[in-house]
């Protein structure tokens, strides 16, 4: 299951992922961002899902890459 949440983050951060211990995927974005933002951060941690990257402990610019 993903669960997308709306949170305030700190200015510089869009989004993130983190799977909890359900095994669910829980999508932070930034309730600060303009809506066309959240959505494309919201497309980009869901890229960050479907390409297995939450257990990829490769460098974060190596895997950043792959959803550009």
């Amino acid at each position: 299951m993903i669960i997308y949440r709306i949170v305030n983050l700190p200015v510089n951060v869009h989004g993130f992922v983190m799977e909890d211990e359900n095994g669910d995927n829980n999508v932070y974005i930034n309730a600060r961002d303009a809506s066309n933002q959240q959505h494309i951060t919201a497309e980009h941690e869901l890229k960050h899902i479907t390409l297995g990257h939450l257990h990829d402990f490769r460098p974060i610019a190596e895997i950043e890459a792959e959803t550009r």
